[in-house]
């Protein structure tokens, strides 16, 4: 588990991480900065999950929204495992991507 900055992981998790689980990529302040930092610690066929929200308005502490599942897999190239629409008892779309 860590706590800190999406956007400043640290340099010696170079390609260690064998998950990556957010329910919040919706608060990252700099979307593709956070996507490229994910990248750069998942091991190759690394599995990210996420669980996020497809209607949501950006707001100030929410800036990402509005996001498709097209859109996630242009930030995270991979193979798409697993994809339930709204599918969590919240209503959060569940994505299971296995990094490249």
């Amino acid at each position: 588990m860590f706590i800190g900055s999406f956007d400043n992981l640290p340099q010696e998790w170079e390609r260690v991480v064998d998950v990556i689980y957010s329910n919040s990529f919706d608060h990252s302040q700099d979307p593709y900065r956070t996507a490229k930092q994910w990248c750069r610690v998942a091991k190759k066929n690394a599995l990210l999950i996420l669980a996020i929200n497809h209607d949501q308005n950006t707001s100030f502490h929410d800036p990402v929204g509005k996001l498709s599942l097209e859109d996630i897999l242009d930030l995270f190239p991979g193979e798409l495992v697993y994809y339930q629409n709204r599918g969590s008892r919240c209503g959060y779309s569940e994505i299971v991507i296995r990094m490249r």
